[in-house]
């Protein structure tokens, strides 16, 4: 539904804006009191980007680093406050998958420390006959995505279109879940419930606690792996 209101405007940083809000409030509730969503420019004191000009939804600590406030809602973000990074789109497309990665990776490769993780949201995918995870890693071998040691061994870890379920690379032995991709299917809002539960959980986890997706996952609603796939490099 809100895909259809989006496609009837017509300024495109409206509909931009109206997305991003959309995703605030949808996991704004279930985050840590210290972890805030600001949109704006990442920033790293070590050298400019080279690939992303604005960063459509972040989660940002409070207490890692101050973020600085520009005009009109928009904040220069230090690298070293951001725990995820979400790009937000209306109709993925390849090419948004593209330059989400290839931000994911520069934003790896600034980080001192663990790399914040990565996200894509759309409200729906010009992909019919194949999955969102192929296109993913069909991607990563165009670009040439080398991994490093101690990082996600890929640059996106979630990919949720509301149209079509989502995608989660996870590794979960206590719950019998091995690494690997692992889908939701668009059944009773089960795939939003998911992409909530592991935003929640991995922003508590970065402060010591355990996030709603202790209560909100099941573990009966994944499909995988498929395919099998490292979470980390070793």
């Amino acid at each position: 539904m809100q895909a259809k209101l989006f496609a009837s405007l017509k300024h495109k940083g409206t509909i931009g804006r109206l997305r991003e809000i959309a995703i605030n409030n949808l996991i704004e509730p279930y985050l840590p009191p210290s972890v805030t969503i600001v949109t704006g420019t990442i920033v790293s004191p070590d050298k400019p980007r080279e690939y992303q000009m604005q960063d459509d939804v972040v989660l940002f600590s409070k207490e890692k680093a101050p973020p600085f406030v520009s005009m009109l809602e928009q904040y220069v973000i230090p690298l070293s406050g951001v725990i995820a990074h979400i790009e937000v789109k209306s109709t993925l497309t390849y090419t948004d998958v593209k330059k989400a990665v290839l931000n994911a990776i520069e934003l790896r490769d600034l980080a001192e420390g663990i790399a914040p993780i990565g996200i894509i949201f759309a409200y729906t995918s010009n992909l019919k006959n194949y999955t969102e995870v192929d296109r993913l890693l069909k991607t990563l071998k165009e670009v040439n995505f080398t991994g490093v040691k101690g990082q996600a061994s890929c640059p996106i870890q979630m990919i949720c279109v509301a149209d079509r379920g989502t995608w989660i690379l996870l590794n979960l032995p206590e719950y019998g879940i091995k690494s690997g991709w692992y889908f939701v299917q668009a059944i009773k809002e089960q795939h939003l419930l998911a992409f909530i539960s592991i935003i929640s959980n991995h922003t508590y986890m970065s402060h010591g606690s355990k996030g709603a997706g202790e209560y909100l996952l099941e573990p009966s609603w994944l499909t995988g792996p498929s395919p099998e796939y490292p979470v980390l490099i070793q």
